[in-house]
């Protein structure tokens, strides 16, 4: 069931254009979780750290 799971929440994802324009990934999936994780040059501030 979490493989199935992953596997369609990460092909969803994957078809999504603005979150592939973001450079944005699926890191984790659960049953009633998600987590995302964004991290461009292009986002961060002088110190490296992604800008909130």
């Amino acid at each position: 069931m979490t493989t199935d799971l992953t596997r369609f929440a990460h092909s969803i994802f994957q078809a999504q254009p603005f979150s592939m324009f973001l450079g944005a990934e699926l890191s984790a999936v659960g049953p009633d979780s998600a987590e995302i994780r964004v991290n461009r040059p292009e986002i961060q501030q002088q110190h490296g750290f992604v800008h909130g």
